[in-house]
């Protein structure tokens, strides 16, 4: 269920943006650039730890505080390019692993309990599609490619362990914008990162200058 409501939100935020491309050229207008900053809630979908080992026994916390900010280049009105920076912060997680062990196939596994927490943080670059719905509301998507910088720590028993990795991935959107006045916009936003398997819901504002 999780997965297919992600297909559907790439295909829509996906929709947006080629709509915008075809449609702004007739319409095009001098670049305008924007700041903008939002704050929100992350999900990890999966507790699957470093090298696919499982948690079995114990709890996940899911739920994350995220934060980010970027810069866009508004080059017509309906279509801009923007980069920006997200921290989708720590989900923490406690239970119990089976790690494999050798020799096999005497000894198959070593059950550990453990504790630890999953962190990812990413730069994006994105291009924005944007259509009107009235006056000051919006419905816009998104679609780029995330550089993710992934970290895994874990106490297992007596024993600290962590990892880390770097990948490059895509990220989509799907989001409203609400135009308080000419220069500042509101935002509420579904992001989405394909490997990493993680979302975020945020309200955000939008500074055009």
């Amino acid at each position: 269920m999780h997965a297919k409501r992600s297909h559907l939100f790439f295909i829509a935020g996906l929709a947006l943006v080629v709509s915008a491309a075809v449609g702004g050229t007739a319409a095009a207008q001098s670049p305008d650039l924007y700041l903008s900053a939002d704050l929100g809630v992350g999900r990890y979908r999966s507790a699957v730890l470093q090298d696919g080992v499982p948690i079995s026994g114990g709890s996940v916390n899911k739920t994350t505080t995220v934060g980010g900010a970027a810069i866009g280049w508004q080059i017509t009105p309906t279509l801009a390019a923007e980069i920006g920076y997200a921290d989708f912060g720590k989900a923490k997680f406690s239970g119990n692993a089976a790690f494999p062990c050798q020799p096999a196939p005497s000894c198959t596994s070593v059950v550990a309990n453990l504790t630890g927490n999953y962190q990812a943080k990413a730069t994006h670059l994105s291009i924005i599609g944007t259509s009107e719905l009235t006056k000051e509301l919006s419905i816009f998507g998104r679609i780029g490619v995330s550089r993710t910088d992934r970290a895994v720590s874990a106490n297992i028993g007596s024993r600290a362990a962590s990892s880390s990795d770097k990948k490059t991935e895509a990220i989509t959107g799907l989001g409203l914008s609400y135009a308080f006045t000419k220069s500042i916009d509101g935002t509420f936003e579904w992001k989405w990162l394909s490997d990493s398997k993680l979302n975020a819901t945020t309200l955000g504002v939008r500074f055009r200058f």
